[in-house]
């Protein structure tokens, strides 16, 4: 039996008014390659401009099937809910919604674990309760996505201030790696 044939196509303009809106939000300036690959959900793909050529004009030709296709970055339902491929790829364009963990709040982050207040050397101002967060080492390296607890002027109190949705050893722990935020 052949593989399904997946549709991958251009962002309509209610959904780059969600991307850009998510991209904002976070301070990110806006990747001009993006795709959408329409499957069982709406994945946000991030291409170089020459695989974009190419698969529109495999798209003209319906012989050819598609599988996959550049890095999944998220995916879209009434908003964007970022990966952690995403994630890693838009970090080094966040300046909104951010913090640096120190080097032991940074191991039990990458042990699954929350961040208390105690392992929060900096954070950006604007982070409100609820809001999702960058999470950062000392070197500015990725670690994953958490979501704030607490608004930033109490990310230093001795408690659980970012709850971890997804990080970089998720792939070490073999859980669910795909999923977005």
């Amino acid at each position: 039996m052949p593989p399904e044939k997946l549709e991958i196509r251009e962002p309509s303009n209610r959904e780059w008014k969600t991307l850009l809106k998510a991209f904002r939000y976070y301070g990110i300036s806006t990747p001009g390659n993006i795709m959408i690959l329409e499957s069982s959900s709406r994945n946000v793909l991030l291409m170089s401009p020459s695989l974009i050529r190419y698969i529109k004009g495999l798209n003209k030709n319906s012989r050819e099937v598609i599988t996959s296709a550049g890095i999944k970055i998220g995916e879209l339902g009434r908003r964007f809910r970022i990966s952690l491929e995403g994630g890693e790829l838009l970090s080094k364009d966040v300046l909104k919604k951010w913090i640096i963990v120190r080097e032991r709040g940074e191991m039990l982050f990458l042990y699954g674990r929350d961040i208390f207040g105690t392992s929060v050397e900096i954070c950006s101002g604007d982070i409100a309760e609820n809001d999702l967060v960058f999470v950062f080492n000392r070197n500015r390296g990725f670690l994953g996505i958490g979501r704030a607890r607490v608004d930033a002027k109490r990310m230093k109190e001795d408690r659980v201030v970012v709850e971890n949705l997804v990080d970089k050893g998720e792939y070490l722990r073999k859980i669910n790696l795909f999923s977005s935020f």
